[in-house]
């Protein structure tokens, strides 16, 4: 069985940083949102970077195109 045209298949990833009030983990199907908790840790004084589900980092860049794409 084949997927739709057009679909995409459901990613997990998850966000892990390390800051003032300690390690942090979350979960996140949707990469942008994934995209917007990494950059609203850091504003807030964290390191913080996504994940794959394996624990090996996803380059924040990549993930950037592949939204984009995805949207034109």
């Amino acid at each position: 069985m084949s997927a739709a045209p057009n679909k995409v298949r459901p990613v997990s990833m998850i966000v892990r940083a390390e800051g003032p009030s300690g390690p942090a983990k979350i979960r996140s199907d949707d990469p942008k949102e994934a995209l917007d908790l990494v950059q609203y840790l850091r504003t807030i004084g964290y390191k913080a970077w996504i994940e794959d589900i394996n624990g090996i980092e996803i380059e924040e860049t990549a993930l950037k195109k592949a939204i984009k794409s995805f949207c034109d």
